[in-house]
């Protein structure tokens, strides 16, 4: 992603400069082989790729180079886009028409991948970056009529999207992200060049990255899908090719995740304050500064617990169980529970948030047989806040 120019405008870039990847694995560091502009004996057997990608991202040929080493282009220095991941696009793009519709890949995740869709965050990250790759994990969340749905783990290994710090790059690019792919694994990479970049601009641009790796190509690019019902402009669309300060996602955003991700029909959601139980044991009750205000459960140490009396599922099968929390250390586990620990549904780890009142939405799913229950959260181990938690039928 691009940044803005040091008088607060921002400045409109050539869609490769936002340096996202085709597919998770052609997002690599630049490489430091020798690269080569192709002679005469190549340009021709070449050509169809610079066109394709002087049209997918508005970079002249002349800032497109061919490494033949590594059978790879790199575009205005920062996007690696591997020949053989061309050759698909080749078969079924269109032409350039020049319009600047919402655009999705076409790849997309799947049903269980977008209903709990994975980010680790590295701990190399500066804590204005994880507030912002938190900050807009909850954006996307909050985006309702999708049934998309991103949380963050503690472990890289259960991740589908590793964020991390790459090297100093002293080029333009402030974040690079890839798009989908069948594994549903990829990575969102920050430039600490612009580790001084303002807040709401940083929720941008991990706003924006975040679109890629769900499936968003950018507006002003002639690759993907037009998705239905998007305009020819929308100037601050989040999934525009430069960095804006952070205003909310535009309507057409909303439209295009809806279409990408729609929620089931019919689906069932309740959500539960946590300062709202029945009977508890061990807790008390805060003033809270997540979005929204209000209060919010703490001072939890292992073997505390809350009870939520009369909760009625509606169907049997199985649920997303979603926990607004905070954690100044992490470390600690929850349990969910039916009818004082008669049944119980499942167990989570709750991550280092930064602070008591930094907060996070983390999720499990869980099978729930259809009935009408007493529900226990339950303290494993101690040592976190929790604002709500909100049950969800997939």
């Amino acid at each position: 992603m691009k940044k803005t120019n040091r008088s607060g405008f921002a400045f409109k870039s050539t869609a490769a400069a936002l340096c996202l990847a085709l597919l998770a694995f052609s997002c690599d560091q630049e490489s430091n082989d020798p690269q080569i502009t192709p002679g005469p004996t190549t340009e021709a057997t070449l050509d169809k790729y610079y066109t394709f990608l002087e049209e997918a991202s508005g970079v002249e040929r002349g800032d497109i180079v061919y490494d033949k080493a590594t059978d790879r282009f790199t575009v205005n220095q920062d996007m690696i886009v591997d020949r053989t991941t061309i050759d698909p696009y080749l078969e079924t793009e269109a032409p350039a028409n020049g319009r600047t519709e919402q655009r999705m890949h076409n790849i997309l995740l799947t049903n269980a991948q977008a209903t709990n869709f994975k980010y680790y965050i590295q701990p190399t990250l500066t804590q204005g970056w994880r507030d912002a790759v938190v900050s807009a994990i909850a954006q996307w969340n909050g985006v309702g009529g999708s049934k998309l749905h991103l949380v963050q783990v503690g472990t890289q290994a259960e991740a589908n999207i590793n964020v991390f710090m790459g090297a100093y790059d002293a080029a333009n690019w402030v974040a690079r992200a890839t798009l989908p792919a069948g594994s549903g694994k990829g990575t969102l990479e920050i430039n600490p060049r612009f580790n001084n970049m303002a807040a709401n601009q940083k929720l941008f641009a991990m706003a924006h990255e975040m679109g890629h790796n769900i499936g968003f190509w950018h507006t002003d690019q002639t690759t993907g899908t037009i998705v239905p019902g998007t305009p020819a402009t929308d100037p601050n669309s989040v999934m525009n090719s430069f960095v804006l300060p952070w205003n909310g996602f535009t309507n057409y955003d909303l439209v295009a995740v809806r279409y990408m991700y729609p929620a089931a029909t019919g689906s069932f959601t309740v959500t539960k304050q946590a300062e709202s139980y029945s009977a508890m044991a061990g807790i008390q009750v805060e003033p809270c500064t997540d979005s929204g205000g209000g209060s919010n459960v703490g001072y939890i140490e292992t073997a505390d617990w809350m009870a939520y009396n009369s909760i009625n599922i509606p169907t049997t099968g199985t649920y997303r169980v979603e926990y607004r929390v905070a954690s100044a250390s992490g470390g600690g586990r929850l349990s969910l529970d039916l009818n004082a620990g008669a049944t119980v549904l499942g167990a989570i780890t709750i991550p280092s948030t930064g602070g008591w009142q930094t907060w996070t939405t983390i999720s499990h799913n869980v099978t729930i047989n259809a009935g009408t229950y007493n529900f226990g959260i339950y303290a494993q181990a101690g040592g976190w806040n929790i604002n709500w938690f909100r049950i969800t039928k997939i």
